[in-house]
């Protein structure tokens, strides 16, 4: 069984909810969707490689019907427990698979999962499955800024507001380069993920396409937290396991962060972070 479709990782995903899509992206698409449409009725929703339903939630007032699939059948089982919505319906399935009628689905969104897919097959499939107004939205993120608590001990103690200085070079220089230069020679999905869908983007034909910056999304997270995110991914925690523990990148950044706040014996769980991400997405539509 390939990793990511064991239950322990389906676990660590339904666990981690540190940097999720909040509502705002789901409005960010759904104001393209409805350029291009004279306000009529959303019917149907596909979300392609659906993990267990976070992004879809948002999704669900603007649609009679949504559906949801993804390869391993312990993320299904987490959707079908989070998400008791009679809307919704989850399957295990694949890309070159979905289980809609041809021409049924006003939109199809995929969140941070077509990196893992056959791009062609799934171009295929949305062509089939999508009115000809429909649309397809493929979104991931881009780490853009890491702002550290400067001295979050002695704020706390005089009662005053935190002072914040900026580690996104520690983060990029210690943790986000070694990981993406790892997934290059790994030949490893996630490299793309990381390099904005600029591969996939170049791969995709038979659609009218475009790749546009959406919104930037600020999560406060401790340390802790930062770190937790990747680790409950499969590939970013076999990189972390070939190293020491001292040694590790991800623990490496997060000295060095912990140093530029002046508290270098601070617990993860302690250190307050503000960490901004910028939407990448790309929109189909059928010719």
């Amino acid at each position: 069984m390939e990793l990511w479709k064991q239950p322990e990782i389906a676990e660590s995903y339904a666990k981690n909810n540190n940097i999720t899509y909040p509502a705002a992206v789901a409005q960010y698409v759904l104001e393209r969707l409805m350029t291009s449409r004279d306000n009529s009725k959303l019917e149907l929703i596909v979300d392609a490689g659906c993990g267990n339903g976070r992004s879809l939630k948002w999704y669900l007032p603007y649609f009679h019907r949504a559906v949801g699939f993804d390869a391993s059948e312990f993320q299904i089982d987490n959707a079908r427990k989070l998400n008791k919505s009679p809307k919704v319906s989850y399957f295990v399935g694949q890309e070159n698979k979905i289980a809609v009628e041809d021409g049924s689905v006003d939109l199809i969104i995929a969140a941070g999962s077509v990196h893992y897919m056959n791009a062609n097959d799934f171009v295929c499939e949305c062509n089939r499955v999508l009115k000809q107004n429909g649309m397809v939205a493929i979104y991931n993120h881009e780490y853009c800024e890491l702002i550290v608590d400067d001295q979050p001990t002695q704020v706390t103690q005089r009662n005053e507001k935190p002072k914040f200085v900026s580690g996104f070079d520690i983060f990029d220089t210690f943790y986000q380069q070694p990981v993406k230069n790892y997934f290059s020679r790994e030949n490893h999905p996630n490299f793309d993920d990381l390099c904005c869908y600029d591969h996939l983007y170049s791969e995709i034909s038979g659609m009218k396409k475009e790749k546009k910056n959406g919104p930037t999304l600020d999560y406060y997270l401790s340390l802790k937290e930062f770190k937790d995110h990747f680790l409950s991914e499969p590939a970013y925690k076999k990189h972390h396991k070939l190293f020491p523990e001292n040694s590790a990148p991800l623990n490496v950044m997060g000295q060095k962060l912990k140093c530029l706040s002046n508290t270098p014996e601070l617990k993860d769980e302690e250190l307050r972070l503000k960490v901004t991400v910028l939407l990448h997405v790309i929109f189909l539509s059928k010719y």
